[in-house]
């Protein structure tokens, strides 16, 4: 019983997505979180948002499927607004990275290169700048990702580092999920998605574009790795305060600790699912310091659960 004493729902929830509210009812979010609202495979977005959302056609801009009634629902997928991230291409493995001879420079090209964490110029910031769209900005210049050329609507126009300038439709992408954890960037000017290009898709150094979606084209598909920064997931359970949940290091690699501040942990369990939501992981919870291992586990992101009869928290993890 999730919730004793209480009545409970089913929902059938968006992917990457857990259930957040009814149609119409409002939520505080205390920190930035992806909403979405909609039903049937029809959604309209909402990132990076704090504060009080109301779930409903005017805060989303429109009634993404009318005469259906429709609900509410918080991201618990990698990219997350404000947050640093490599842009990592599904076809190559190769992240996209600002080239030429100077990376600082308004104008520089953008390919796509083999990861290394001390390089900026390959750490990437999403930004919310309206409703469903975000500017990409580079961590080593804050430029931002930009169509140019001299036709910014054509396919094959190239990508560039650029001022940002919100008048510019051109600078702003609209993160597309196409499958769990995979994306495409659809450029909001022109409609057509971010796209590795040249003779060898596969070869370091190969430019980036924009063409038009084709999902048979995995060169323009993409991940967000080497995930950057604290990744708290949003509960709608009623939680104990978290400063009484102590869940530590993060990243882990061989054990997890989990300190207890509560003086009643009769029947706690602690569980840990992965992004998919499978359970990998379960065990009790018996002192007040309890200590975990997760050296099996496959590296990546994980989603750690400690509740009991009085209490549920969830927290974002990474095995490394």
């Amino acid at each position: 019983d999730p919730i004793p004493g209480v009545v409970k729902s089913g929902y059938a929830v968006k992917p990457g997505y857990v259930y957040g509210a009814r149609e119409g009812q409002t939520v505080n979010f205390p920190g930035r979180v992806d909403v979405a609202f909609g039903s049937h495979g029809n959604y309209h977005y909402l990132y990076g948002v704090t504060g009080d959302i109301t779930f409903d056609n005017s805060t989303f801009g429109g009634d993404p499927l009318p005469s259906v009634s429709k609900s509410g629902f918080v991201s618990v997928a990698k990219i997350r607004s404000e947050n640093i991230y490599s842009i990592k291409s599904v076809h190559s493995g190769y992240v996209v990275s600002v080239g030429g001879t100077d990376r600082m420079a308004s104008g520089a090209p953008v390919e796509q290169r083999q990861w290394d964490s001390s390089h900026d110029w390959k750490k990437w910031k999403l930004v919310s700048v309206e409703p469903g769209f975000q500017k990409i900005v580079n961590m080593n210049s804050d430029l931002v990702l930009s169509v140019e050329g001299s036709d910014r609507m054509a396919a094959g126009a190239p990508i560039e580092l650029r001022e940002w300038n919100s008048a510019h439709d051109w600078k702003k992408w609209k993160v597309v999920y196409i499958g769990y954890e995979q994306f495409y960037l659809e450029n909001k000017h022109s409609g057509l998605v971010l796209s590795v290009e040249g003779s060898d898709r596969m070869a370091e150094g190969a430019p980036l574009q924009q063409r038009g979606w084709n999902p048979t084209h995995d060169w323009k598909k993409f991940t967000a790795e080497h995930w950057v920064g604290e990744d708290e997931l949003f509960s709608l359970e009623i939680n104990i305060s978290m400063n009484n949940v102590h869940v530590y290091p993060n990243p882990a690699s061989s054990v997890i600790n989990i300190d207890f501040a509560g003086d009643d942990i009769s029947r706690a369990s602690v569980r840990v699912y992965n992004l998919l939501g499978g359970l990998v992981l379960e065990d009790k919870i018996n002192d007040q310091k309890n200590t975990l291992s997760v050296s099996h586990l496959s590296k990546g992101a994980y989603i750690i659960n400690v509740s009991s009869e009085n209490f549920n928290y969830n927290r974002k993890i990474m095995v490394e």
